[in-house]
């Protein structure tokens, strides 16, 4: 005959294992649910955006030289620098068209080397009207069959001189970067636009020697990685550019894209390296530069 009196103790022990079983039960499913879920470690969005940005400055930067100097690459000044730096390229201007200038820097049909070690072949085109120095000057930069590294670069730049920024005291260029496509040695390509904000940090006592030049970048871009990801980016310390490094030195930016966590690239202090790092949900990863 079954004790009535421990009849509800029972039903409480039975209610404590089954809330315990439970209990275990979610706890077990909340740990795999974590386990399952892969690590976010993909950084190709933001090495794709860092080497579009890296080739669209370098272009403008080797239009600047261009245009600032002769057809023999010499500058005003003695240093050599100008040579030394584009010493394969060939650079003509013409002038037939009242009131333009358009200059090409032919780097030929073959690779050959700079100084900073890069390869490049084709033609960088930089055309414009009236003064360079004139405030509301536009310029446009475009490319014919031009490799860099064996990566095909197309797309154009549209560049207006805004003149010295009354708040900073800097000279500075507006840029629009359209329909940029890097494709690369394995036919894989991405492609980039942006709206940019240039500004010259040192420089500007000494116009004719190009080699002194830098500038901090700020604004924003978007684009399409080899692997079809659509992105954004917004930069949100400007990005600081010297002639006397290849690379990108300092500044921070935010990668976004659909479905995935932001990533923070952060370029560095200003110091001439060739990493950067990408922090992904509080992690971060190294990545070089191009």
């Amino acid at each position: 005959m079954v004790n009535n009196l421990n009849y509800p103790t029972m039903i409480l022990k039975n209610t404590f294992r089954l809330t315990i079983l439970a209990a275990s039960l979610l706890a077990f499913q909340s740990c795999e649910k974590k386990e399952d879920k892969p690590v976010d470690t993909d950084t190709q969005a933001a090495s794709d955006n860092e080497q579009a940005e890296a080739i669209s400055d370098d272009a403008m930067r080797k239009a600047d030289a261009a245009t600032k100097g002769q057809s023999s690459f010499k500058l005003s000044d003695s240093n050599g620098s100008y040579e030394q730096m584009m010493a394969c390229a060939t650079v003509t201007r013409d002038t037939s068209v009242a009131n333009t200038t358009t200059v090409t820097i032919d780097f030929g049909t073959t690779n050959c080397t700079s100084a900073d070690s890069r390869l490049r072949r084709g033609k960088i085109i930089y055309s414009f009207t009236g003064n360079y120095f004139a405030a509301g000057s536009v310029r446009t930069l475009r490319f014919d069959n031009y490799f860099v590294d064996d990566h095909k670069v197309e797309g154009d730049h549209t560049i207006t001189f805004a003149g010295m920024d009354t708040l900073s005291g800097y000279y500075t260029w507006n840029i629009q970067a359209n329909s940029m496509k890097i494709t690369r040695p394995d036919g894989k390509s991405h492609t980039w636009s942006s709206t940019r904000k240039r500004e010259m940090l040192t420089g500007a006592q000494t116009i004719f020697d190009f080699s002194d030049d830098s500038y901090q970048i700020s604004g924003s871009a978007n684009g399409t990685n080899v692997n079809g990801v659509a992105y954004s980016v917004t930069i949100d310390s400007p990005l600081k550019v010297a002639v006397s490094c290849r690379y990108i030195m300092g500044g921070v930016a935010t990668l976004k894209a659909t479905g995935i966590s932001d990533r923070i690239i952060d370029f560095g202090d200003g110091t001439c390296d060739n990493t950067a790092t990408v922090t992904i949900d509080k992690v971060s990863y190294v990545i070089p530069l191009h």
